[in-house]
């Protein structure tokens, strides 16, 4: 395994913030939407629409917030993963031993491992693609029992699932699709948002529910129609 190069630690990262652009269309989509609503909601509040046509657009307004922000985190999310696909393949390629005699002794040893052991094994070597299917066969077999020192085999079936390398690259990208994972599964009643970034550089999310943002929209419209919304206005 060779250390990623300066230069295509850039390379990554440009391509990361390219993905993270979709976040900055998304705002400009939900600011679209909430000025249509804006305005009609004027045009109600001068008694020009009927109550009937305002909450239909209200509940359009719903779907739309939902549906802008499920798309576009679904579209970061999946971009995201294809960039840590890729950029493993490239800085980190996949090795395969083939070697019978060495594949069948890793294989007696993996037996007597403990839980412990079997952990940095698969740590030491989750490039290797033989090695881990040996890993995965004394995974199986251990998967209903419980190792001497009382750790169940679960925990390191866990580390199998959860595992990755250690690389600011990749820790990058994990933080950002954790974010964007998390936001997606309260989307039908919220907006989920970035509102800044702390001192170690970790962005700060915010969570604004679909009635507050409605209830900005409308105080931010009822008197006039001419100024354009800003769903950053509500931080």
């Amino acid at each position: 395994m060779f250390e990623s190069t300066k230069e295509l630690k850039i390379k990554y990262f440009d391509k990361i913030n390219d993905v993270l652009n979709n976040y900055d269309e998304m705002i400009k989509k939900i600011n679209h939407v909430l000025l249509v609503y804006g305005i009609d909601f004027y045009k109600f509040s001068q008694g020009q629409i009927t109550l009937e046509y305002i909450n239909n657009q209200r509940n359009n307004l719903l779907i739309d917030l939902k549906n802008i922000n499920q798309e576009t985190f679904s579209k970061i999310i999946e971009s995201l993963n294809s960039i840590r696909k890729d950029y493993i393949k490239e800085c980190f390629p996949i090795k395969e031993t083939t070697d019978k005699l060495e594949l069948e002794f890793i294989e007696k040893e993996l037996s007597v491992m403990n839980c412990d052991e079997l952990q940095e094994f698969y740590k030491s070597n989750f490039l290797d693609k033989n090695k881990v299917r040996l890993f995965d066969i004394e995974i199986k077999k251990r998967e209903n029992s419980v190792n001497d020192s009382g750790i169940s085999i679960g925990i390191v079936k866990n580390l199998r699932e959860t595992y990755t390398i250690e690389d600011e690259v990749i820790d990058n990208i994990n933080e950002w699709t954790k974010f964007f994972e998390g936001g997606r599964q309260i989307v039908s009643g919220a907006l989920v948002l970035i509102k800044g970034f702390d001192n170690q550089g970790k962005f700060i999310p915010e969570i604004i529910s679909h009635n507050e943002i409605i209830q900005f929209t409308q105080d931010f419209y009822r008197k006039q129609a001419t100024n354009k919304i800003n769903i950053v206005s509500i931080f």
